[in-house]
């Protein structure tokens, strides 16, 4: 990762962009190199020196001190050569032995700064890297059959001491990345990978129960993706961002986009306990994990607007064994979409926020039906749960101005508050019945403390039970439900509910009034 994980991290990670159709020069590449970490307010130790065509950095460390003296972030990295073709191309190389240090130092407020630390190390010529363009405009493309990449995370002891050791395994990468000077620095990139193979190994020390000894626990996970895409664009102000404060950078034009793609994922995750230093023999397994996932997509956006999360996958099942679970568990899912947005600017009023969730098919193993229900009273059809909602929210600092939202911590007061909420779409099917509902509601913030220091609701919530009282019989018939208690759940929903149209359908609608009044269908309830 030679230039300080600039050229080095980008490329073995991938990124994209469209080549510039003019000559570009070894000291081109580097300047561009650098461009990025120079936005950010680092501090960049490397010593290149021109050698015949070609331009020779080592041993580089860039430095990112963080606000107020509450640490810095290190990274270090041990050379790279920027060879120029002749072509108007330049050819960047990565020692054999290529190895890169992240290191987030805290300083505290006594002894040596806790530190968190990612070792990287990889086989530098297993990949082909070329850089082309003009100077303020250039484009790197790579590929790689088959890349190595080991890593390794060391947690403070003030974090619990993890020592986590990953190995990556890369085949068929291909992609370009591309780095433009101008008022904002741009960077934009896109890469395939056929296929990608995450090896890790995490080793912590829990305390024993009871006052019993330490106990060592390690847990092991392989996790194999095929079919990777990924595409990103970036935008940083030059020379004014504060990671401290994202929320100005924001302001100045700071915006991140990222989309990605992936035709099937599959992992399993095994932790084992044994005694600090005893036999390996000896350890005893206590979790058990494996999932699968087809067709999946995904896409972040950061920018003045907001951030927003949003994506969707197929074919989700995952089998879960435990120590602590009496039997095997199962869960599967045909469909999951979901949707995240919310503003990050500190706002002059309320301004929407939003969620969305889909999850469609969820199916259950028959170890837990067998479990729960061995005489089979209960429905096994495929359950479903949609909620689409909107909220008013009015942040009195932005979300990424830390510190900002430190004050605000100290003087116990909050970053934001819940002005209104809309529920478009509730609707949840299971076990042979079905919930839908909408809604709105408002809240009053003078009257904070009336609902235990959360700002009163005001507003109208609509709701709809098909096969209610047949969900009754059926948990009854299955002895998950004693029989009297049974009796007084019908009671329950007939005080907030009426007869609907057509068998078995309930109707209600709760409104809430000034005062903390609560109705149901017309019948004051509190």
């Amino acid at each position: 990762m030679r230039y300080g994980l600039g050229l080095a991290a980008l490329a073995t990670a991938g990124l994209a962009g469209v080549p510039a159709a003019a000559d570009v020069s070894a000291e081109d590449v580097w300047t561009s190199a650098m461009a990025p970490f120079e936005a950010l307010n680092a501090e960049i130790a490397a010593s290149p020196v021109r050698e015949g065509d070609r331009l020779v950095v080592d041993n580089i460390e860039i430095r990112f001190s963080f606000a107020e003296g509450r640490g810095r972030a290190i990274l270090t990295t041990n050379g790279v050569v920027l060879e120029e073709t002749g072509e108007g191309t330049v050819r960047v190389q990565y020692p054999a032995e290529t190895k890169s240090i992240a290191r987030l130092e805290f300083d505290g407020a006594e002894g040596a700064p806790e530190a968190i630390v990612l070792t990287r190390e990889l086989d530098g010529t297993a990949f082909e890297q070329v850089a082309s363009g003009e100077p303020g405009d250039v484009t790197h493309a790579f590929r790689t059959d088959a890349l190595e990449q080991v890593m390794r995370l060391q947690m403070p002891e003030a974090a619990g001491g993890a020592d986590v050791r990953m190995t990556a395994r890369i085949t068929g990468s291909e992609g370009t990345f591309r780095v433009t000077e101008g008022d904002l620095l741009r960077i934009g990139g896109a890469f395939d990978y056929e296929t990608i193979i995450l090896d890790s190994v995490t080793e912590t020390e829990m305390p024993g129960a009871d006052g019993a000894p330490p106990v060592r626990a390690t847990q092991e996970t392989a996790q194999r993706m095929e079919g990777v895409a990924m595409t990103f664009e970036t935008a940083l102000p030059k020379g004014t961002l504060s990671l401290m404060n994202l929320s100005e950078g924001l302001r100045d034009g700071l915006a991140f986009s990222l989309t990605s793609t992936a035709a099937g994922t599959s992992a399993e995750t095994v932790m084992t306990t044994a005694e600090p230093g005893g036999d390996p023999a000896g350890e005893a397994e206590m979790f058990r994990q494996t999932y699968e996932v087809g067709p999946q997509e995904a896409a972040l956006r950061l920018d003045a607007g907001g951030l927003s999360i949003e994506g969707q996958a197929d074919r989700l099942m995952v089998g879960m064994a435990a120590e602590m679970l009496p039997v095997p568990m199962a869960l599967g899912l045909e469909s999951m979409g979901y949707r995240f947005a919310t503003p990050l600017k500190r706002t002059e009023g309320p301004e929407e926020a939003a969620l969305a969730l889909s999850l469609e098919g969820m199916t259950l193993g028959e170890e837990a039906w067998a479990m729960v229900d061995p005489g089979g009273a209960l429905p096994r059809d495929p359950a479903d749960l949609s909620v689409k909602a909107t909220a008013a929210v009015e942040l009195f600092a932005g979300l990424l101005d830390f510190p900002s939202l430190a004050v605000l911590e100290e003087q116990g007061e909050a970053p934001a508050a819940l002005r209104g909420l809309t529920v478009q779409e509730l609707a949840v099917a299971a076990l042979g019945a079905r919930l839908t509902g909408e809604g709105a509601l408002s809240f009053d913030e003078a009257s904070g403390e009336s609902q235990g220091g959360f700002p009163e609701p005001e507003g109208v919530i609509e709701l709809v039970l098909e096969g209610g009282n047949a969900l009754i019989d059926r948990l009854v018939e299955a002895r998950l439900l004693p029989a009297d208690q049974a009796t007084g759940a019908r009671m329950m929903l007939g005080v907030f509910a009426v007869p609907g149209e057509g068998e078995d359908v309930m109707t209600s609608t709760i409104e809430m009034k000034p005062g903390g009044v609560i109705e149901a269908n017309g019948q004051r309830v509190r």
